[in-house]
């Protein structure tokens, strides 16, 4: 039988954490049976101009954060999802000439 690494002891733990310009979040789940439960959660906020319109400048800046945070909140699993801004999802866009079938 393979082995679910999300299960321990019957329970399912996940953490997630959010990044915006403002702040990161972190929120730690735990799931029995059905139900699911908040075991941990923290927020730090980032000092102004350390992601700028989606853009990590001060690298330095979001790496102490990140540590306070997980210092503060102490995430429950490792096992992580991370949320980023939706502006980083689209890296660029492109117009195409319409085309015939055949000319595809």
């Amino acid at each position: 039988m393979e082995k679910n690494i999300l299960t321990k002891g019957g329970a399912i733990k996940v953490s997630g954490l959010e990044i915006n310009e403002s702040r990161i979040t972190l929120l730690s789940l735990r799931r029995k049976g059905s139900k699911f439960q908040v075991e941990r959660f923290g927020q730090k906020e980032l000092t102004p101009g350390t992601i700028v319109r989606g853009v990590l400048v001060n690298p330095q800046a979001f790496k102490q954060s990140l540590k306070e945070l997980k210092k503060q909140a102490k995430p429950a699993s490792p096992l992580l999802i991370i949320a980023m801004p939706e502006n980083l999802t689209y890296l660029s866009s492109k117009n195409f000439p319409n085309l015939d079938r055949d000319e595809l």
